[in-house]
């Protein structure tokens, strides 16, 4: 009978979320021309929004990917988004 010590080990792989959600996105630079243009406002602030939901989306797929992973977290913690 050989004692559970002396079995061969099982070489653990470590699981990452995908790494295009590890990357950090730079926020939008405000050009100068918000300043004098209506126009040039309205496209800033259009497109810091939409750097903020995809921002908001990271966060999510990471939730719930450490949810998928076994991570312990309250109900409802990784928001409404559906699988």
């Amino acid at each position: 009978m050989a004692a559970p010590g002396c079995a061969g080990r099982e070489r653990l792989t470590p699981t990452y979320p995908p790494s295009a959600d590890l990357r950090v996105e730079a926020k939008p630079v405000a050009p100068v021309e918000i300043v004098t243009s209506e126009a040039a406002a309205d496209a800033y602030d259009i497109e810091l929004e939409l750097w903020g939901e995809r921002g908001w989306a990271t966060v999510g797929r990471v939730c719930r990917w450490a949810e998928d992973m076994g991570a312990d977290l309250p109900p409802g913690w990784c928001g409404p988004v559906s699988r």
